[in-house]
């Protein structure tokens, strides 16, 4: 049975306005799904992570929300890896149990939302997305990618 490379690229955008007092900072690690095998019936699943990072001069409060778009050839609902003209579904979850889809909140997908307290230092956080490349499709072989923009707001 042909075995196919599936990768998920996550490429970051981070917007400078909304907050006088901080600056944050914005990077992304990959989602990497390794080989899949289009007999198994079992779902590949894999993590990644948004990790956004804010400093500021006094002490403040920084609310920041993290969205992530349906990528190149799907939707939020329906992401899609492609290789050539063949596609593979996925999906990216915000939760370990991967109910809660992780995308820019619209068609029924939900957006991160946190807060941070500076207070003279830098404030980190790292946002685990879960990934999950569905099982029994049938692929050629190949290696598939995807590039999402990752949206932050604060």
């Amino acid at each position: 049975m042909p075995l196919s490379r599936a990768g998920l690229a996550i490429a970051a955008l981070g917007l400078t306005a909304g907050a006088a007092r901080a600056a944050c900072t914005v990077s992304t690690q990959a989602v990497a799904f390794g080989t899949y095998s289009p007999s198994s019936d079992i779902a590949t699943d894999s993590v990644g992570g948004v990790t956004v990072t804010c400093a500021g001069l006094v002490q403040v409060n920084v609310t920041y929300t993290i969205l992530i778009g349906g990528g190149t050839w799907g939707t939020v609902n329906d992401r899609r890896l492609g290789s050539g003209t063949a596609r593979l579904r996925y999906q990216l979850y915000a939760d370990l149990g991967r109910q809660t889809v992780w995308g820019d909140g619209t068609q029924g997908t939900q957006v991160i939302q946190r807060q941070t307290l500076l207070a003279l230092l830098n404030s980190g956080a790292n946002h685990p997305i879960y990934g999950r490349l569905f099982a029994s499709q049938n692929v050629p072989p190949g290696t598939y990618a995807d590039t999402l923009q990752v949206l932050v707001i604060y």
